[in-house]
């Protein structure tokens, strides 16, 4: 009994010291990836043992649609790891607030918004590849492509795979700066012929790959990361970021408007500021905030940030919903898992 009693002594003694330390329980919605997820919070946790992240995830669409419905009364503290296009889109709305985290200076300031102090400070930047089944490839005699355009030929029809940019980023972010690049007359008779060629659009932006990877389809539009880890995995693929015009976007982070908890929240983004969470995005992706982390992938080609389509994020997130409205009414009825 006594025993008990000090042990209850002890964890009501926790409890306060855990209070007394501006301890705190953060809702965080994300679009990141579970297997990031649990890097990402390890890291954090090692800057900040007091602060315990409550993580709500779906694709980056569904995210965005989410907080946009909640805008009244807001449920999370921070959006972590959300594409830059939403991210503009909830600025524009004055859903987030202003913060300038410890260590800014340090971080490529292509990669965060462009006003001072800034809404949504960036992680890393996430490019648009192709991952190619040389295998299949082969078997069906469909040469691996090397630029955008290859993916129309007739070889590759209903070998294609390509997310739905209504509920993936991944997507969201091919589709605009094909628009951007071509105008919106040449953007959409591009997708016109490249749907031609599509066998699914999938829901998650990560799926196109693994169906590469498993042989479902020769090609598979996907991002970048999610390629990396599964041709280290042993995937039969190659990894093409065409030469030119390669899409990208920023997963970027933002403290909620209205969060209660608005402190806490402060230190989570100077944790997405540090060279350490660089160092944990590293581990996914071939470009990171942090200019004193350069991270090395072998799969990936030492000049991509050359290859980069020029992307005006602002322009994406006004012109949002009708890309989106109009995308679906032409290919949607492709659309599925």
């Amino acid at each position: 009994m006594e025993s008990l009693r000090v042990r209850a002594a002890m964890m009501a003694l926790a409890l306060v010291a855990h209070a007394a330390a501006g301890a705190a329980d953060l809702v965080v919605y994300t679009a990141l990836e579970t297997d990031q997820l649990k890097q990402y919070s390890a890291s954090c946790r090692r800057a900040h043992p007091d602060i315990f992240l409550k993580f709500v995830r779906d694709s980056n669409g569904g995210i965005t649609a989410r907080l946009l419905a909640e805008k009244a009364k807001p449920r999370a503290d921070l959006v972590l790891g959300v594409a830059a296009t939403s991210m503009e889109h909830f600025k524009a709305e004055g859903m987030l607030v202003p913060y300038v985290p410890r260590g800014f200076e340090q971080l490529d300031r292509r990669l965060s918004d462009a006003a001072t102090p800034p809404s949504w400070v960036g992680m890393n930047a996430f490019t648009a590849v192709i991952c190619y089944n040389r295998e299949l490839g082969a078997k069906q005699n469909v040469p691996a492509p090397s630029r955008w355009e290859d993916l129309l030929r007739p070889a590759y029809k209903g070998q294609v795979a390509m997310s739905d940019p209504t509920t993936s980023g991944t997507a969201f972010l091919s589709v605009t700066s094909w628009l951007q690049v071509h105008g919106d007359t040449g953007g959409w008779r591009f997708m016109d012929q490249l749907n031609a060629n599509i066998q699914r659009y999938t829901y998650s932006g990560s799926r196109p790959c693994i169906l590469a990877a498993e042989g479902k389809v020769v090609a598979g539009i996907s991002f970048d990361a999610r390629g990396i880890d599964l041709k280290a995995g042993g995937a039969p693929i190659d990894l093409i970021f065409p030469p030119r015009e390669v899409g990208w976007d920023i997963e970027a982070a933002g403290i909620v408007k209205g969060s209660p908890r608005l402190e806490a929240a402060k230190r989570v983004m100077d944790w997405v500021a540090s060279r350490e969470a660089s160092e944990a995005y590293a581990r996914n992706y071939p470009i990171v905030a942090h200019k004193a982390v350069k991270p090395r992938h072998p799969q990936v080609p030492a000049d991509l940030d050359k290859r980069l389509a020029g992307h005006d994020f602002a322009w994406s997130a006004r012109h949002r919903t009708a890309i989106l409205t109009e995308w679906k009414k032409r290919y949607g009825a492709k659309s599925g898992e």
